[in-house]
């Protein structure tokens, strides 16, 4: 039976350089499962936000050298510095309801209860135990996690969703 919150990989102990790249200190076993591309889920006030890994750079048996895409300044690398990182779990065929309904709210606008208008959902990855919607920030995209325990409300009259997100979680 898979592990719902993920398998620990291991926990980002500081930045290395200055263009974004983390010191990994890993789990046994975690390193050969850690690939370019693949989803890496930094846990951020007790959520699991996915990170795409963009670099990843033996450093000795027991350590890499990462880097995440939208992380590319030393201040980034900063604010996940010392988090636990968690591998994506086994993916299982059940999908639950929350998939069906996330999946309808392509095009809704989000809004934090504390930043105001983030912009507009537009993709919806529906992971098993870590699904995140795709939504449009100025010019570029963010990924935030569609979980119950962040959405406030969702309003189909105004097509809206009022999240209560995690301080900084939109900035990385």
């Amino acid at each position: 039976m898979p592990d719902p919150h993920g398998k620990k990989a291991g926990i980002i102990t500081k930045p290395y350089g200055l263009k974004g790249k983390l010191n990994l200190v890993l789990e046994p076993g975690a390193g050969e499962e850690i690939k370019e591309g693949d989803p890496l889920f930094v846990d951020i006030d007790g959520q699991r936000v996915p990170f795409f890994v963009e670099l990843v750079e033996q450093g000795s048996q027991n350590h890499l050298i990462i880097q995440f895409e939208f992380v590319d300044t030393i201040d980034k690398a900063r604010k996940v510095s010392g988090c636990e990182v968690y591998l994506e779990t086994d993916k299982t065929s059940d999908a639950s309801d929350n998939h069906i309904t996330y999946d309808r709210l392509l095009g809704y606008t989000v809004i934090d209860v504390k930043v105001g208008r983030i912009g507009a959902v537009s993709g919806y990855m529906p992971h098993d135990f870590n699904p995140v919607f795709i939504v449009e920030y100025g010019p570029s995209e963010v990924m935030i996690p569609a979980s119950d325990q962040l959405i406030d409300h969702i309003d189909h009259e105004t097509h809206t969703i009022l999240f209560r997100l995690p301080d900084g979680l939109i900035d990385l």
